[in-house]
């Protein structure tokens, strides 16, 4: 399906994104890529639901493979730099699960679990934020 297929390719930008980033934030930047971890293999395993339920083309996993990511060593962003790419990341992961939510599909509930990762990445995004706010100025 072209809309999963699509979302799960950029969030490999997003997870991207967030390991090029030289603070933690109190754990929550760690965790938050956890959580967009788990969301992309519940993208993954909708993808190849579609591919047997439905006789579609799962063109992303065809496309990116089940590993995904850049894996550019473009080294990491200072703490300025940090601080604005988790605002922006998770701004990133709000446009994603507003993505999801307008498919039609659940794919066997797998859509359902990664909009529920994503949540979880976006609370802990947001618990950096606070973090940064409080310990980094």
């Amino acid at each position: 399906d072209r809309n999963v297929a699509e979302v799960h390719h950029r969030l490999d930008g997003a997870i991207d994104q967030l390991n090029h980033d030289d603070r933690d934030y109190g754990g929550h930047r760690a965790a938050a890529i956890g959580d967009l971890s788990r969301a992309r293999t519940q993208l993954i395993a909708a993808e190849r639901y579609a591919e047997h339920t439905y006789r579609e083309n799962a063109a992303c996993f065809r496309s990116f493979g089940s590993t995904g990511g850049s894996d550019v060593p473009w080294g990491v962003r200072a703490q300025r730099g940090s601080n604005r790419n988790v605002w922006g990341v998770r701004a990133w992961v709000d446009g994603l699960v507003a993505q999801l939510n307008r498919d039609d599909r659940d794919y066997g509930g797998h859509k359902a679990a990664a909009i529920a990762d994503l949540q979880a990445a976006r609370t802990q995004m947001r618990d950096a934020e606070q973090y940064a706010f409080g310990h980094h100025r």
